[in-house]
């Protein structure tokens, strides 16, 4: 579908729905949201009963945030590396807090929100916490509860921090990781240095690795070698 042409349509998910289109059958993407996590996002991030929040049934918009982050969720889905379930959590817990101030009778969220930057020991509880867990997963909420904060204040003040998202950070700490095994054990195979990086496959990391150090895993041997 043209950009110009897309339409975002929010239902309250307890309202039964059916669509009708009018011309042909349109590229659709679903995204549900939680109950749980959409309750919880509010008493945390809030300080609210979710019980009084109620969303708006349905609305029609073209929302530029909205469809951003549904785009990027479109495109990380594909992908099943456990740096992009934490990616996949941070664009999660954004839209539904786009939800809570723009679809919903939520108060103003303004006077909730954290200012300030975290201070370096809460930035180095966090850092070694990542680094503790670069080859498994690691949850946006478990970084956050690092330090006491919800997950929706802690992505934002670690972003203030650190000039880059908690996702991304988490990425770039194992794509050095990987560089370092590449460079140390030549002999191992790329596909078992992705693994012990976080990454579901080679291709996963040649992708986010060329895009860090400008070449390929297989480049970066070479080079050494010389």
């Amino acid at each position: 579908m043209p950009a110009q042409h897309e339409r975002h349509y929010l239902r309250a998910g307890h309202i039964d729905n059916q669509w009708e289109f009018d011309h042909g059958n349109p590229h659709c993407l679903h995204i549900l949201i939680n109950e749980a996590f959409y309750n919880q996002t509010a008493l945390q991030s809030l300080d609210v009963d979710p019980a009084a929040i109620e969303p708006i049934a349905t609305v029609q918009t073209n929302e530029a945030r909205m469809q951003l982050i549904a785009q990027l969720l479109h495109q990380e889905l594909y992908h099943r590396s456990q740096t992009g379930s934490l990616y996949i959590e941070s664009l999660v817990t954004a839209m539904t807090m786009l939800l809570l101030e723009n679809f919903s009778n939520a108060p103003d969220t303004s006077k909730h929100r954290v200012t300030g930057q975290l201070g370096r020991r809460n930035l180095q509880r966090v850092h070694d916490l990542m680094i503790s867990r670069l080859e498994g997963g690691l949850s946006l909420e478990r970084m956050a509860r690092e330090v006491s904060l919800s997950p929706y204040h802690f992505a934002r003040i670690f972003k203030a921090s650190m000039g880059e998202s908690p996702g991304k950070y988490f990425l770039h700490l194992r794509l050095e990781h990987a560089k370092g095994l590449l460079l140390q054990n030549p002999e191992t195979k790329i596909a078992l240095v992705a693994q012990q990086c976080g990454f579901t496959d080679q291709a996963y990391l040649a992708r986010h690795f060329r895009r860090r150090f400008g070449i390929s895993p297989t480049q970066l041997r070479a080079k050494n070698r010389r």
